[in-house]
C-alpha cells in the first residue's frame, strides 16, 4: 500500500520499481497511482481509495467555531491541512486578494498544526496589510474532535495542492455537504470523478 504522492521527486525513487515488482499486490488510492505503481511494474493492483468515519459529522458544529474566532456570517473559504507550498498555501493566499476586490468579507480561514506551516508560508502572512491579515483566521494545532467543526464552519474549501496521492480533506469537506476547489493534478482528478 505505497500512498505515492506521485509528484513528489522521492515516489521517483529507483527503489520503487524493485518494490512493486516484488509484490503480489497492490493497494492503492486512485486510478492515477494505478497507473503510476503499473509504469513501474507493478500488477494485480486494486484501486480501494480512502475514506472518513461518516458518524464524526454527526455532531459538527461550524457556528461554534465561527463564533470561537469572530467570523459570524461572512463568507469562509478554508484550508485545512499542511501549510506549505506543495500543498499550495502561498498560491491561495495569492488567490485571495482576488476573492476581496470581488467579496471584501470574506474570510480565509488556515486550519493546521503550526509545526507545519512553512517558514515561506509565515513570512508571506507576515507581509499582508493589517486590513487583509484582519481577514486571515489561523486555527493551530486544533484537537482532531474539531475537524469536522472548521469543516463545516466553512463556505467552500479549497485544496490547491500539488501533490497529493488522496485527498483526505476534499471527503470530509464533502460530508459536511461543503464545495471543494482542488488543483487541476491526477489524484484530485481522480477523486472529483
Amino acid at each position: 500500500i505505497p500512498v505515492l504522492h506521485t509528484a513528489r521527486e522521492w515516489a521517483n525513487n529507483p527503489i520503487y520499481p524493485r518494490m512493486l515488482r516484488d509484490c503480489d499486490a497492490v493497494i492503492v488510492c486512485t486510478d492515477a497511482e494505478r497507473d503510476f505503481v503499473q509504469a513501474r511494474g507493478g500488477s494485480a493492483i486494486a484501486v480501494a481509495g480512502a475514506g472518513v468515519d461518516p458518524s464524526r459529522f454527526e455532531n459538527r458544529d461550524g457556528a461554534r467555531i465561527r463564533a470561537r474566532y469572530g467570523i459570524g456570517d461572512r463568507p469562509v473559504v478554508g484550508f485545512v491541512g499542511r501549510q506549505d507550498t506543495p500543498k499550495g498555501v502561498p498560491t491561495l493566499i495569492d488567490a485571495m486578494h482576488i476573492v476581496w476586490r470581488d467579496a471584501p468579507d470574506a474570510m480565509l480561514l488556515l486550519a493546521g498544526q503550526r509545526a507545519h506551516r512553512e517558514a515561506d508560508v509565515a513570512r508571506k502572512l507576515d507581509e499582508l496589510s493589517s486590513g487583509d491579515r484582519a481577514r486571515i483566521v489561523l486555527i493551530d494545532d486544533f484537537a482532531d474532535a474539531d475537524g469536522p467543526s472548521i469543516m463545516d464552519a466553512c463556505d467552500v474549501l479549497a485544496l490547491p495542492s500539488v501533490e497529493e496521492a488522496f485527498g483526505m480533506v476534499m471527503i470530509e469537506a464533502w460530508m459536511c455537504g461543503k464545495p471543494v476547489i482542488g488543483a487541476d493534478i491526477e489524484s484530485t482528478r481522480c477523486i472529483i470523478e
